[in-house]
C-alpha cells in the first residue's frame, strides 16, 4: 500500500506565491491611483464648502467679501460659517498637518494675483459679473496630477483647471 501525502510541494507553493506577486504588482497601482482620485474627490468638496462659506460671509456683511485692511485672516471670518476646520486641509496636501495654520487653499485676495484690477479683496459678490472668476483654490499646484488645479468659483461651481487656463483666469480683470 502507498502511503499518500497531503500538501503542496515546494514547486506548486512557488507558483501559487509567484501568480499572487504578479496580481498584487498589477492591483497596487490601480488601487494608489484610485486613493489618489478619492483626495482629490474630498478637496472638491472642502472647495465647495469654503465657497458657500466665502457667499454666507458676503450675504452678512452687505455682499462684500473680506478685504486686504481687515486684520483677521480669511480662514478665521469664515470659520463662523462652516462646520468643520478640516475644510481648510486637502487630503493631498501631505504637509498641511505640518504647517502651523493647517490651510491648503488659497483666495483670490490681492497675494493671490498679479494685478489688484483681479482681485476680489472687498468686492461686493452681487456686483461681480463674472461668474466663472476663481474665488478659491488648492494653494499648491500639482497634488491632483501634475499640471491640475482645483478651483471653486464664484458661481458656487468647483472644477478640476490646467495650470495655463488658471493662471489666465486670476489675471482677469474682475468686473
Amino acid at each position: 500500500m502507498k502511503k499518500t501525502m497531503n500538501g503542496f510541494t515546494l514547486i506548486e507553493l512557488l507558483v501559487v506565491m509567484a501568480i499572487v506577486t504578479l496580481l498584487v504588482g498589477i492591483m497596487l497601482p490601480a488601487l494608489s491611483r484610485g486613493l489618489g482620485d478619492a483626495k482629490s474627490a474630498v478637496c472638491l468638496v472642502n472647495l465647495k464648502q469654503l465657497v458657500s462659506g466665502f457667499h454666507i460671509y458676503a450675504d452678512d456683511n452687505d455682499g462684500r467679501l473680506p478685504g486686504e485692511q481687515i486684520e483677521t485672516m480669511w480662514e478665521e471670518l469664515l470659520h463662523p460659517y462652516l462646520n468643520d476646520r478640516g475644510v481648510y486641509a486637502c487630503p493631498a496636501d501631505a504637509d498641511a498637518t505640518t504647517l502651523e495654520a493647517g490651510i491648503s487653499y488659497g483666495w483670490r485676495d490681492t497675494l493671490a494675483v498679479s494685478d489688484p484690477a483681479s482681485s476680489l479683496s472687498g468686492r461686493n459678490l452681487g456686483n461681480v459679473s463674472r461668474g466663472e472668476l476663481v474665488l478659491v483654490f488648492d494653494s499648491i499646484p500639482g497634488w491632483h496630477g501634475e499640471t491640475v488645479i482645483q478651483a471653486g468659483a464664484v458661481d458656487s461651481s468647483v472644477r478640476r483647471y490646467d495650470h495655463a487656463e488658471f493662471y489666465t483666469n486670476l489675471d482677469w480683470t474682475v468686473h
